[in-house]
């Protein structure tokens, strides 16, 4: 039951970011519909539905549900590029910023809940129209992470390494997502490994944060009945 509260504030923190009037109103509905149906089965009478805005009002803002479903992840990869910026902002040490920055990234996951996962399982689909955005989202986190890594070896690396780290970073939190909801538990857990992965990347000397995380525990296996 807790959990459900602490999932209810959160997708209610989440709805907050669109803004007020009309527009605000539409991508709020949009983001109620693609919480319940995911991103490819919704309909602009869906998205009515939600926001409760006329068919007429909907077409004076947006052209489609897939001209709203833009609008929406714009919105959503902005607040990320900002909530993680703001995040790693206040830290001098290159490494502490990176820390900052995944702890950020993985803050925005748990509060954005099933929108946040289904905006991303689109824009990863090769034809998808939200692609474009994602990629921009992906090169402002890389180019943060580059200039912190560079700091830390003392030398310029390969900007794949880095690209493939956020590339883990992004799987790892949709394979967990896959499974269910993206608890603090599995939070956690994704922050011990890709931590330790990339600690031991950059042969890091703060080993102690990140070593190597035990595999999560697993239920007892009950004895069968004979």
């Amino acid at each position: 039951m807790k959990q459900d509260e602490q999932a209810r504030k959160r997708s209610q923190h989440s709805l907050e970011m669109f803004g007020e009037g009309t527009r605000g109103r539409i991508l709020r509905g949009t983001a109620v519909s693609v919480s319940r149906r995911g991103v490819r089965d919704i309909t602009v009478q869906h998205i009515l539905e939600a926001s409760e805005v006329s068919r007429r009002t909907f077409y004076k803002t947006f052209q489609s549900a897939e001209d709203a479903l833009d609008a929406l992840f714009e919105v959503s990869t902005r607040m990320f590029a900002g909530s993680i910026h703001m995040a790693a902002a206040g830290e001098p040490d290159p490494l502490r910023r990176i820390i900052c920055a995944v702890d950020a990234y993985l803050d925005l996951q748990q509060v954005g809940g099933r929108l946040i996962m289904e905006l991303q399982f689109e824009s990863i689909r090769p034809d998808s129209l939200l692609g474009p955005r994602r990629e921009r989202l992906f090169d402002m986190l890389v180019e943060l992470f580059d200039n912190c890594v560079n700091r830390i070896v003392g030398r310029p690396v390969d900007p794949l390494l880095v690209r493939g780290a956020m590339l883990s970073l992004e799987g790892l939190v949709l394979h967990i997502q896959r499974e269910g909801v993206f608890t603090d538990e599995s939070r956690h857990r994704v922050r011990r490994v890709f931590l330790a992965t990339l600690a031991g990347a950059l042969n890091a000397d703060e080993v102690g944060e990140f070593e190597l995380p035990h595999p999560p525990a697993t239920p007892a296996r009950q004895p069968s009945a004979s």
